[in-house]
């Protein structure tokens, strides 16, 4: 097919999320690309919408904010009218939601091709079993799963017994800019830093699972012996006064910033020195180390999901076993130490990015995917 595939994203929100990041990246690369794509908000636009009608890319908020669950035959009657209205090739969803309605929405078209991305590699607590249940629940069929990173299969194949056949990995990617962000050194004023403090950013919701615990014992270790290193957490949730108390108990408070959250996280990288996460769990191909990879950042990061696909441990940055604050101190101070490292490792993490997770690859493996699943279903009606 030589048209632009019309192409429809259907999501929750486009809030400040991975999921959303992503498709405020990738829907304008496939329009830049010659494809026709359009993103579609069950409860509500979000930050991104903005960023995506800018890029050309139309954007259709239902509104149904809070209130598809209570009225899930309502939200399916609305979106298979905008489905129809709008006639998509192929319909991509990201997210719970997005997913639930848009099979039942497509229920008897089956012209029209359902690709699921999954971005997470696990589940907490009922988000398993109820995921487990939407997979199994009548509806359209999904002609194609699309995974960011291959720590994900196991989850994928094992918990949620997705068909493997029709189980592809498509890296997640960000544009890596020609020279480092020139609005480093304004958010660095802007935050009140000085010139030689060492600035560790961690973006991340405030969860139990992100250990901002074992983040905070090691950078109070850090500290005692790097007095000009500063912390910032990016993101909030319903941890944050647990580790407010926590920072205060550690005589860190004034080194700490709790910066909540944040639509320049881009640039928020551009001006730190280092990246740490600290997730015990369902940690995956985050963002926020494909953009510090892109900026020359190096980072510190526990080898848990796709995080070892992204570091190459001892020359992009570090890995530490989860739950192991000492160890990622000892990591930490090493980089805070030593400039010179810093500049190497993230060199090579830039290197890494571009040479092993090109964005244009990215798009160009999405287009394969949606135009093979549209080339043949077009082949099969004509035999």
């Amino acid at each position: 097919m030589n048209r632009p595939l019309r192409i429809a994203f259907v999501t929750s929100h486009l809030g400040t999320g991975g999921a959303e990041r992503h498709i405020s990246m990738l829907a304008p690369a496939l329009a830049s690309a010659g494809e026709a794509p359009s993103v579609t908000c069950i409860e509500y636009e979000g930050h991104f919408g903005a960023h995506l009608r800018r890029a050309g890319v139309p954007v259709t908020d239902l509104a149904f904010a809070g209130s598809w669950k209570r009225h899930p035959l309502g939200a399916i009657r609305q979106l298979r009218r905008h489905l129809i209205a709008t006639a998509p090739d192929v319909v991509m969803t990201n997210g719970f939601s997005a997913e639930v309605l848009s099979r039942q929405a497509l229920r008897g078209s089956p012209r029209v091709k359902l690709v699921e991305w999954k971005h997470n590699c696990g589940h907490l607590g009922h988000y398993g079993a109820r995921d487990r249940w939407a997979e199994r629940l009548p509806g359209a069929r999904v002609d194609r799963y699309l995974a960011v990173s291959h720590g994900q299969l196991p989850y994928l194949r094992d918990e949620l017994r997705l068909d493997p056949r029709r189980t592809h990995v498509v890296h997640n990617s960000v544009p890596a800019p020609a020279t480092r962000s020139t609005v480093a050194q304004a958010m660095r004023e802007e935050l009140g830093l000085s010139q030689g403090d060492v600035v560790l950013a961690c973006v991340a919701a405030l969860r139990v699972e992100k250990d901002h615990v074992s983040l905070l014992h090691a950078f109070a270790r850090v500290h005692r012996n790097c007095p000009g290193s500063v912390l910032l957490l990016v993101g909030d949730g319903p941890q944050r006064a647990n580790l407010e108390r926590l920072t205060d108990a550690l005589g860190v408070t004034e080194s700490v910033r709790f910066l909540g959250v944040r639509d320049d996280v881009a640039d928020l990288l551009a001006a730190a020195d280092l990246v740490v996460l600290a997730s015990t769990t369902i940690e995956n191909l985050p963002f926020a180390v494909l953009e510090a990879m892109a900026v020359s950042t190096p980072a510190v990061c526990t080898a848990v999901g796709g995080l070892p696909e992204l570091i190459d441990d001892g020359v992009t940055g570090r890995l530490v076993p989860p739950g192991a604050p000492d160890l990622m101190a000892t990591c930490l101070q090493q980089l805070v130490e030593d400039a010179e490292l810093r500049a190497r490792m993230g060199a090579a993490a830039r290197t890494r990015l571009i040479e092993r997770f090109p964005f244009e690859r990215m798009v160009d493996r999405v287009r394969n995917h949606v135009r093979e699943l549209v080339d043949e279903d077009r082949s099969a009606v004509r035999s």
